[in-house]
């Protein structure tokens, strides 16, 4: 009976705890800086840093389709608080290793190990000086060799510290070292041959 009851609870501890292996994310995403400095209106870069325990990889934030449009989930990033921000072009990432992957019969494009991605941002025109909340959502799926976990979708927090708007309109053309630039651009080179 004591034999009996010692191996199901080995059993139970051995199989309860396996899904507690996957269920902590081998992936990390997180800000550079939590805080970005933008003007009302204007734009900012934020690098979120990405990293990702052995033996997992997350796929790179452009598409790899075979011919039949298949392909695996590519790493995606979306604003989700979209009353204060919005994205302002495409994401560059660290380079990505290009290989073939048995999985999916054809070459594909991961990160392993760190990446980090660049992340353009608009705020929206409205916002009041100061600090505000933002966030971001980062969908990625993590594989191994053997297997895929299932995609995931985290957010990613940090502050936005809105700068004034006497600070944001600075034209470039008010500012007397854009005067200077112009005046050199417009000088001849220097050994230029002359007209007569």
């Amino acid at each position: 009976m004591l034999r009996a009851a010692v191996s199901l609870w080995l059993i139970i501890g051995l199989f309860g705890s396996a899904p507690a292996l996957h269920a902590q994310d081998p992936v990390k995403v997180t800000p550079a800086s939590p805080t970005v400095a933008i003007a009302a209106g204007g734009t900012a870069t934020l690098r979120l840093n990405v990293e990702i325990e052995v033996p997992y990889h997350i796929y790179s934030t452009l598409p790899d389709l075979s011919p039949r449009g298949a392909g695996p989930i590519p790493t995606s990033v979306a604003v989700k608080t979209t009353a204060v921000l919005s994205l302002a072009g495409a994401l560059k990432t660290s380079p990505a290793d290009k290989h073939f992957d048995r999985s999916f019969d054809m070459d594909v494009s991961t990160f392993e190990g760190r990446a980090w991605i660049d992340v353009p941002l608009k705020a929206a025109a409205d916002l009041k000086p100061g600090l505000h909340d933002a966030a971001l959502t980062v969908g990625y799926q993590a594989c191994n060799e053997e297997s895929c976990l299932p995609p995931v979708d985290v957010v990613v927090a940090f502050k936005l510290n809105v700068r004034g708007v006497d600070a944001a309109t600075t034209v470039a053309g008010d500012d007397p070292r854009w005067s200077e630039l112009q005046t050199q651009l417009a000088a001849p080179a220097p050994g230029a041959a002359r007209e007569s």
